[in-house]
């Protein structure tokens, strides 16, 4: 991946996702760090390295962009993001360690979670999408299966408005959070105000969601929700 003054070569070893950043990372370029780093996470690797070693940074921004991501895909997917630089940068907000081999000895164990991905048909009905969020819940356990179907039945709309879309809804049990996860092979914006919306059609919403393209030129967006938490 190139932007100009950005370099990100992407490689894999056991499971993890290695980007070995060059160049120079300011205001221009943090635009497609974030971009490259979130489709990287989204893929769900055990953990992405990012070595920095090769990369001209300004401090403020980088401890950004990596803040950010950090923040947005926590909760899910819950994917560790680790940092490789010489220099000893106490201001990094993430782990960080001088080498990949450091790194990649040091990664613990993936956490477990339950997950389920159905395909749904072209232009999907809402009804779909409620019988998914329904059954998962039957099936997991969830007792108030409230809390979820307004989240799933938003998000498929959302991704479901494009003609030509075939949207597969997934659902994620990790750590008492609930994930509904739905994905496209079509690239379909979604603004921040309609994920808002759709977060908020669930009484409990985790404040995480979002939207991002995907390897492939797809589309992925998300919400977090904690079933059985008091509203």
């Amino acid at each position: 991946m190139s932007d100009n003054a950005l370099e990100v070569a992407l490689w894999g070893e056991d499971g993890t996702a290695i980007l070995e950043a060059s160049g120079t990372l300011d205001a221009k370029t943090y635009p497609a760090m974030r971009d490259v780093l979130l489709m990287t996470v989204l893929a769900q690797p055990k953990a992405v390295i990012v070595d920095l070693r090769g990369l001209k940074v300004d401090p403020w921004t980088a401890a950004s962009v990596f803040r950010s991501v950090h923040a947005q895909v926590s909760e899910w997917p819950g994917v560790p993001i680790v940092l490789v630089d010489r220099a000893d940068q106490d201001s990094w907000p993430l782990r960080h360690y001088n080498t990949v081999d450091a790194a990649l000895a040091d990664l613990g164990e993936v956490p477990a979670r339950r997950v389920v991905r159905l395909p749904l048909p072209e232009a999907a009905d809402p009804a779909f999408a409620r019988f998914a969020a329904e059954e998962t819940c039957l099936v997991w356990g969830i007792a108030d299966s409230s809390l979820v179907v307004p989240v799933a039945v938003g998000l498929v709309d959302l991704v479901a408005r494009m003609p030509g879309s075939r949207p597969v809804l997934g659902f994620e049990l990790r750590a008492g959070l609930l994930a509904v996860v739905v994905t496209s092979d079509l690239s379909i914006r979604c603004e921040p105000h309609e994920l808002r919306r759709v977060v908020s059609a669930a009484r409990n919403a985790e404040p995480r969601c979002g939207w991002s393209t995907t390897w492939t030129g797809g589309t992925v967006v998300w919400a977090v929700v904690r079933p059985g938490r008091p509203s």
